[in-house]
């Protein structure tokens, strides 16, 4: 029977940084407090604070954790999450912000699953729910779903970036971070590594992980602010999904949009995005990207929900 792998041998945490001084302690504590401590790999993306003079510090003040620090000066996470994937040696790896918590529990967690699923290759990514904690005040769960994954990724950000962990060679192949892509990387890696049908599992239990929403964050603009950049990854997420049957929720994706769009007092562009999801909708589903445009332009919630066993 073959020696057990240790959790530095099985998995790596890649956490990318840039400007963080004020808070990037806050997430290396975590770290220091996990009952199993896996592989780090910190990436300094070119910080002009002092963020890397604290990650050097932290990393001589803990001698006893395997942590890989690095920098990568050209900007942006995902070229600072390709730098740390680079980097990974472990047949598993996970990426986390340097801004976000994790619970005492959370590798430990992680790693028992790993082990347990290790010998299955057809398992390739175990997901788990977060917490998600909105500077002006509110939080809600962050949900991960093993079954039907396109659709809770699109609609409910299954893949978002602190919600699961991978076979280092599922990322690899589906060929990592998308630099090209400013809005919704994590979602548009997460559809490339599901387009190669990856079996997935999923950890039970309260959330492990408390994510950090502040005003300036992209999960706190608003629709249209962004709008630019959310088109060009809707257009990128509906490339991807081109040749499967799940090409059909970017239709509804983009009549959910164009009623914020509305909502948010841009009219004309709300119409026009509209139009674009209702010409590419089949004759037999048009009525329900009506629906839901309508539905949710006049303030109705969760209409993708409402219509995922229909759509």
């Amino acid at each position: 029977m073959p020696e057990q792998k240790t959790a530095e041998e099985l998995l790596t945490v890649v956490i990318p940084v840039y400007n963080r001084e004020k808070v990037v302690m806050r997430t290396l504590e975590s770290l220091t407090r996990q009952r199993v401590r896996p592989s780090f790999i910190l990436v300094d993306n070119g910080s002009t604070d002092g963020s890397y003079g604290i990650l050097e510090k932290w990393v001589g003040d803990n001698p006893q954790m395997n942590v890989t620090l690095v920098r990568e000066m050209r900007k942006g996470a995902t070229n600072a999450r390709n730098c740390g994937l680079d980097n990974v040696r472990t047949p598993w790896v996970m990426f986390f912000d340097s801004d976000d918590v994790m619970l005492p529990e959370h590798l430990s967690s992680i790693v028992a699953k790993i082990v347990e699923v290790d010998g299955s290759p057809s398992v390739s990514i175990v997901g788990w729910d977060v917490k998600m904690e909105f500077e002006g005040g509110g939080e809600k769960v962050g949900i991960f779903r093993a079954e039907d994954p396109v659709f809770y990724s699109l609609f409910n950000g299954s893949m978002a970036t602190a919600r699961w962990a991978a076979r280092t060679s599922l990322v690899r192949q589906a060929g990592g971070w998308n630099p090209e892509i400013e809005l919704w990387d994590d979602i548009e890696l997460g559809l490339r590594m599901l387009k190669q049908n990856p079996g997935l599992v999923r950890l039970e239990g309260a959330p492990n992980v408390d994510v950090f929403v502040t005003r300036n964050s992209i999960t706190a603009m608003s629709y249209y602010d962004q709008n630019r950049r959310l088109e060009h990854t809707v257009k990128a997420l509906a490339g991807i999904l081109e040749d499967r049957p799940e090409r059909r929720y970017i239709s509804l994706l983009k009549a959910i949009y164009a009623a914020h769009y509305y909502r948010e007092g841009h009219r004309d562009e709300a119409e026009r995005f509209y139009k674009e999801a209702l010409s590419e909708t089949d004759t037999v589903r048009k009525p329900l990207i009506s629906f839901a445009y309508h539905y949710t332009r006049r303030g109705g919630p969760g209409i993708a929900r409402i219509l995922r066993k229909i759509f």
